[in-house]
């Protein structure tokens, strides 16, 4: 496990080994891609490599936090839309579910009063049908009646 100090020292000697190399462009072998354009890189270049650490090493840092910010407010924004739907689909049913017991209350009783209308009419047909019957048997009697007493 390496200590905070041999790590500055590494750091240290590949900054000096960077400063000799921005120092002296000879230094870049002629087959390297910065040898032709070692002037455009010479800003870039004179940055130290401790520079570079402390620049990028924070910047990571905050992206690591930002993403994992995001993220979590992405998973509770996953987990309350679940939420969401479990509810909605829940009151859903219960409504469907009062809303058939509603319908089936409303159809036994309409059921119930359509047969006792049905039994309320037919009864007075029949006792219509049986009055008439009474009556036509009556006529029929005094039609009888009165031929025989014509005949007589």
């Amino acid at each position: 496990m390496e200590t905070i100090e041999s790590l500055a020292s590494r750091i240290g000697r590949l900054e000096q080994l960077f400063e000799e190399r921005v120092m002296d462009p000879a230094a870049i072998p002629p087959s390297h891609p910065d040898a032709a354009d070692s002037g455009a890189h010479a800003f870039w270049s004179a940055i130290p490599f401790g520079a570079w650490l402390k620049i990028s090493g924070p910047t990571f840092a905050v992206m690591a936090l930002g993403f994992g910010t995001a993220w979590s407010a992405q998973q509770e924004t996953t987990r309350q839309i679940l939420d969401l739907e479990q509810s909605t689909t829940d009151r859903i049913l219960q409504m469907q579910r009062e809303t058939s017991g509603e319908i089936l209350r409303v159809q036994e009783e309409t059921s119930g009063e359509i047969l006792r209308v049905q039994e309320e009419t037919t009864a007075k047909i029949l006792a219509l049908q049986e009055s008439t019957t009474d009556r036509i048997l009556e006529i029929q009697r005094q039609i009888l009646d009165l031929e025989r007493s014509r005949r007589e």
